[in-house]
């Protein structure tokens, strides 16, 4: 599938940096008739202006039209959460099993139109494609990865790893990285996290007591027992939970910049792991990079009729197959499985593909996950009813109301067991060996699958 160009480019007026640079360019080379706003201001009003609509379809156009726009400009600090720019605790909802790590941003939004995104609520205020060109600055983006590598080792040595972070966890661990923030000017990629914590130790006990929050006492008290030197836990930084993680590549190069961070032999020793979450096959900046064992590409090779403009599955398989063979560590992501007369007949032969193209025992090919369709009530009822009515059908027809330990609206808790008990077991049969595990499920279905998130 040929890469993707905007029709229009919003820019932000100052932008001078090598990625403003390289984006305008390529974008121009690859689309020469798109439209330049220039000296764009956040919003997207005058951005996208449409022809002549009726009512019932302005939604949709306008989603439309903003996914085939983009806007190149500058990020600047989250004074609302951590006093940082380019990540965030990553917070999975309800009871279920997801690991701690953060969201990387180094773009908002992406160009593909899949009608079940999350994203549609998540960034309802910034619905187009964003790319942000300061994230390439190594100095700032270093700091702040570092930074919340300690942080997040900070607060796990003190309180345990859960099913996942929750909310008062991940505000807490966001106050802790303001303390941190504040406390360390600066950090280098050949630095280690207990050089850091050695150099600044004074100034982060200092502010972590001026700050007198009653959970830090617990950090306080537990200060002199920190140890980051045999660093066993990896924890992920996600280039793909408010973008896909590949599909502006051919315009940005940031996968050639984040690999050379996260394969540098010191950040694998400090724990911090790049995640690369994708729909896209556009690989080519990756293939002759060096991982060093420390970045996980995970493929999602869906089929769906609410999935637009996407790669099909076998390209996407093919390209993950392609980074299996150079090192890079690949998990394939069956998510969202959509239920159809019959569901598990309609996803075998993606696991069939993945047989196919993949040597699915080779140490570097860590699992397969399965996940299912879910919506939030923000996401169903305010946009998708209005954007989407097929979808929206398909919901009505479908899903059923909350479990006590879900936050969002599923299949009903029998049918997702039995179709994931179905495909991971025929996965297991064709490709013996095997890792099969579950996509933001509730703890209770794990347990009720057999597995554990222990």
């Amino acid at each position: 599938m040929a890469n993707l160009f905007p029709v229009r480019l919003g820019i932000e007026s100052g932008l001078n940096s090598d990625l403003a640079v390289r984006v305008v360019e390529r974008v121009k080379a690859g689309n020469p008739k798109v439209e330049i706003v220039g000296d764009y201001k956040k919003g997207v009003t005058k951005l996208v202006q449409l022809p002549p609509t009726p009512k019932k379809s302005i939604e949709k156009e306008t989603w439309i039209a903003n996914k085939r726009s983009m806007v190149l400009r500058n990020k600047q600090k989250d004074h609302k959460g951590t006093n940082l720019r380019f990540i965030h605790v990553f917070i999975s909802v309800e009871k279920a099993r997801e690991g701690y790590q953060y969201a990387l941003k180094p773009e908002l939004e992406c160009p593909y139109y899949c009608e079940f995104c999350y994203l549609q609520a998540t960034l309802k205020e910034n619905p187009v494609p964003t790319i942000f060109a300061n994230f390439q600055d190594e100095g700032v983006l270093v700091r702040e990865i570092k930074i919340g590598l300690l942080g997040m080792h900070m607060y796990t040595q003190v309180h345990g790893i859960q099913s996942n972070i929750k909310r008062h966890g991940k505000k807490r661990l966001h106050q802790l990285l303001r303390v941190l923030e504040k406390s360390i000017p600066e950090a280098t990629l050949e630095e280690a996290i207990h050089e850091i914590f050695t150099k600044y130790k004074s100034e982060i006990k200092r502010n972590l007591e001026d700050w007198s929050l009653e959970h830090f006492q617990s950090i306080i008290a537990h200060f002199d027992k920190f140890d980051f030197k045999d660093i066993k836990r990896k924890f992920h930084f996600n280039n793909g939970d408010l973008n896909d993680g590949m599909a502006n590549d051919h315009l940005t190069d940031n996968l050639k910049f984040l690999v050379g961070i996260f394969g540098n032999e010191v950040m694998k020793k400090d724990g911090g792991q790049l995640l690369i979450r994708t729909k896209s096959e556009n690989i080519e900046n990756l293939e002759d990079l060096d991982p060093n064992g420390n970045v996980i590409y995970s493929v999602t090779p869906g089929t769906s009729y609410f999935s637009k403009g996407v790669p099909n599955y076998k390209a996407r398989l093919k390209a993950a197959a392609t980074l299996l063979k150079r090192g890079y560590l690949i998990r394939v992501n069956i998510d969202p499985i959509l239920k159809y007369p019959d569901t598990v007949k309609q996803y075998k032969p993606i696991l069939e593909e993945i047989r196919e193209v993949m040597d699915t025992n080779a140490p570097n090919f860590e699992r397969i996950t399965l996940g299912m369709l879910r919506f939030s009530d923000s996401n169903i009822e305010k946009i998708v009813r209005k954007r989407h009515p097929d979808l929206y059908q398909h919901y009505k027809n479908n899903m059923v109301d909350k479990y006590e330990d879900e936050e969002k609206s599923r299949y009903e808790r029998q049918f997702r067991v039995d179709t994931y008990k179905a495909l991971k077991d025929y996965a297991e049969e064709i490709m013996p060996g095997v890792t099969v595990r579950l996509s933001t499920e509730a703890v209770s279905v794990w347990k009720d699958m057999g597995l554990t998130w222990e």
